[in-house]
């Protein structure tokens, strides 16, 4: 059984915003403080016995908040602190989903292209898809519909259709691609097996090129680094055992990105203003 984790070695993303008439642009339609923020977090922080928060406020594409409470490595004592290195989990998917819509804007793939234009041979015949064999609704499958969780998969393969964990489990296709929506790990991970044995594309090097770099993402990589050690987040399950640190050491586009909150901009009081989320006058 998946252990329940109770360190949120996460980045928390708020995007809710309301745009009213008058053209102000607020937080979830509220004007937010320092204090309340806080206040809320270390609420749900304390009843939810939470080792350590990564907190990240975003409106209208902007980095308007970030902050962190509570410890990376509880036995020692260590704070958690903007530049600790988390395991980014799903965070991996939205990310690779990016680096796949650059890929269309330039035109190397087509979203609603079969995945069997760009492979060399028939997907089943691939060793780790070989539990398709007899199915052709494979040959439904596109990007898009990978990239938005509609392929007919659990969410691995080691789930069944209704979520339970089967050590034995096969890879199946349990409704018509592009049907209906299931969350699915697995999508994810055929469309970078697509990409890297159709284009011949190396996919953590590629995004390493693509965002990390460009974006000054220093700490970010999809694959384990030794530089992240000296600075980790550690989980802990609910009866507080420690967790250690899943140091991927191949590239999985579903999760396997380590990254930090850091954005490079100081967010602490009183350099940023208790008011900063407050209604903001779009420039005309």
């Amino acid at each position: 059984m998946m252990a329940r984790i109770v360190l949120l070695a996460a980045l928390v993303a708020v995007a809710a915003c309301a745009k009213p008439a008058d053209g102000w642009t607020t937080l979830d339609a509220r004007r937010l403080t320092v204090a309340e923020i806080d206040a809320t977090a270390e609420r749900l922080i304390a009843a939810n016995d939470v080792k350590g928060l990564a907190l990240a406020l975003i409106a209208d594409g902007e980095v308007r908040y970030v902050k962190t409470y509570g410890l990376r490595d509880v036995e020692a004592g260590l704070a958690l602190d903007p530049g600790t290195v988390m395991y980014g989990a799903s965070l991996t998917k939205a990310t690779f989903a990016y680096f796949v819509m650059q890929l269309v804007d330039e035109g190397l793939i087509d979203l609603d292209k079969s995945i069997a234009d760009y492979l060399p041979k028939p997907l089943p015949e691939y060793d780790q898809y070989a539990d398709l064999d007899g199915d052709e609704r494979w040959r439904k499958i596109t990007f898009r519909i990978l990239l938005s969780h509609t392929p007919g998969f659990a969410n691995f393969r080691f789930f069944d259709r209704n979520g339970d964990y089967d050590e034995n489990g096969k890879l199946a296709i349990y409704f018509e691609p592009g049907s209906r929506y299931a969350y699915s790990g697995e999508g994810i991970f055929l469309a970078q097996r697509v990409l890297e044995w159709g284009l011949g594309l190396d996919v953590g090097a590629e995004m390493q090129r693509r965002i990390f770099e460009p974006l000054a993402m220093t700490k970010t990589s999809m694959t384990w680094r030794e530089d992240f050690a000296e600075n980790l987040a550690h989980s802990y399950a609910l009866d507080g055992a420690r967790l250690e640190h899943d140091q991927r050491e191949r590239v999985r586009a579903p999760g396997s990105m380590d990254t930090t909150i850091d954005t490079g901009r100081d967010f602490s009081p009183p350099s940023f203003a208790a008011t900063a989320l407050a209604p903001r006058r779009k420039p005309k």
